[in-house]
């Protein structure tokens, strides 16, 4: 007689989560988040060694359950094709307004990429003179608010902090910098704009809604009243005009 045949079905296991653990001064919560094959916790740095442990040991375990869900083959039905996927970041925006949710994406970014000694981050005022800067001597990274918002296109958003992570390595933008920038952002160019039109387009927006010296005042010259709003829209014509070629 012939043996039955036995149909054994293969288990592909996901690659295991690599860890990385960052201390956040000045933080009040712990979080942690899956990019890839890279589970990153944020924990309050003034926390007590036992306690950072135990919370570290929790998010680890729920991050693990989850990221086993997401790398689970998905099962085709009646043979068809599986329809084309978008671009990880395609029409992507981002969520930022606390100095918490800058940490996370910031710390986050570094570790997926240049791996830095950075120690801190936290919000600006920067209005015209910079997006972003770094200090390279004592690791703390400033971001202008009106680089932040609640829909801010995430690779142009990329763009600019890794921008700033490359100081560590040239602190000139010389054609090495740009080399090192292009490492994680090759089409950095396009993005430097949409940075730039969506800073831009912040400030602008501030200007109109709280009024500065530049701005309309309550009794003011109507012609000069006039005058502003032409320029602020046209402005906002141009920046939206920008982003769209």
């Amino acid at each position: 007689m012939t043996p039955p045949t036995v149909t054994t079905q293969l288990t592909l296991l996901p690659p295991p989560l690599e860890w990385h653990i960052q201390e956040v001064p000045k933080r009040k919560t712990a979080s942690g988040r899956i990019r890839g094959s890279i589970g990153v916790i944020s924990i309050p740095k003034q926390w007590s060694k036992a306690y950072k442990q135990e919370v570290i040991q929790t998010l680890q375990r729920r991050l693990e359950k989850a990221y086993a869900k997401t790398t689970q083959p998905a099962v085709p039905k009646n043979n068809q094709a599986d329809p084309p996927l978008l671009p990880a970041n395609a029409s992507m925006t981002l969520n930022i307004q606390t100095v918490e949710a800058l940490a996370d994406y910031v710390f986050q970014l570094n570790a997926e990429t240049f791996k830095h000694p950075l120690k801190s981050v936290k919000i600006g005022r920067s209005k015209y003179s910079s997006l972003a800067y770094i200090k390279v001597k004592t690791g703390e990274m400033t971001v202008s608010k009106y680089s932040l918002g609640f829909a801010i296109p995430e690779p142009a958003f990329r763009y600019l902090i890794l921008h700033e992570l490359a100081h560590f390595l040239e602190p000139n933008h010389s054609p090495r910098f740009w080399q090192q920038v292009a490492r994680f952002c090759p089409d950095y160019k396009i993005q430097r704009k949409l940075m730039q039109a969506y800073h831009q387009s912040q400030v602008q927006q501030v200007d109109l809604l709280l009024p500065q010296k530049s701005a309309i005042k309550p009794n003011s010259n109507p012609q000069k009243q006039e005058k502003i709003i032409n320029k602020a829209l046209r402005f906002l014509g141009k920046t939206i005009h920008s982003m769209l070629e």
